[in-house]
């Protein structure tokens, strides 16, 4: 199972790994948008899309299919819409509704590079909140809160302090349940104690959609699919 993936610490996760199908040799050496496209659409962008200037036909995009047989498409991300210019290219890509930190964090301050995102344990509700159990729906959600760098953000590391996150840590260490690969550098220590907080609150917003799907009984006729969009090339 994948490091961050712990039975105590993760639960959820380690769940749908110990249940499902896990592919152990999957690396995510892309940027973000191109393990997008790749997921969206089974192809490898071979040039960078420039949606602004040019009309590319995407009728066979996984949302444009599922969209034409009365599925409900959305994508969610916690970036501003003009980020990869995703409010127009994946519009064209074929999703139905586009909804960014302005629609998700409506009124609250743009978080900035570095840190200090907002949680996926919050995020996920409004996720929640669009989902019509009762109409076949398929859904991409580009998570934040496990997006490095990783231990320079004061308000995030005070917020996984008062989530309880550190010390669920603290005490899977002492009781040999979870170890840190990195002791021999105190600094990419403490990353990696910031990286499994974070996928902890990740697991948590999992925990609510798994929960949402299980009380409105349509977890047997839901396919949920996970992966890294890229490698932490900002730790060298």
């Amino acid at each position: 199972q994948p490091f961050a993936v712990n039975e105590v610490l993760t639960p959820n996760l380690f769940k749908l790994n110990q249940e499902g199908l896990y592919f152990p040799n999957n690396y995510s050496e892309n940027k973000t948008n191109v393990s997008e496209m790749i997921a969206i659409t089974g192809n490898y962008p071979t040039f960078y899309f420039l949606p602004k200037t040019y009309d590319y036909d995407f009728s066979q995009s996984l949302p444009s299919v599922l969209r034409d047989d009365d599925y409900h498409t959305a994508y969610f991300h916690d970036n501003v819409g003009s980020f990869y210019q995703r409010e127009i290219f994946f519009e064209d890509l074929g999703f139905n509704d586009l909804y960014f930190h302005e629609q998700l964090f409506p009124g609250k301050e743009m978080w900035h590079w570095g840190g200090n995102y907002n949680l996926d344990s919050l995020t996920v509700e409004s996720v929640i909140d669009t989902i019509n159990p009762d109409e076949s729906f398929y859904y991409y959600w580009s998570t934040m809160i496990s997006h490095g760098p990783y231990n320079n953000s004061t308000e995030n590391i005070n917020l996984f302090t008062e989530s309880g996150y550190f010390e669920q840590i603290d005490k899977a260490e002492s009781d040999g349940l979870w170890v840190n690969p990195l002791l021999e550098v105190e600094e990419d220590a403490l990353k990696i104690r910031y990286y499994q907080a974070a996928v902890m609150d990740f697991d948590k917003a999992l925990g609510k959609l798994l929960d949402f799907l299980d009380e409105n009984e349509i977890m047997d006729n839901t396919i949920l699919v996970l992966f890294g969009d890229h490698n932490v090339y900002y730790h060298d």
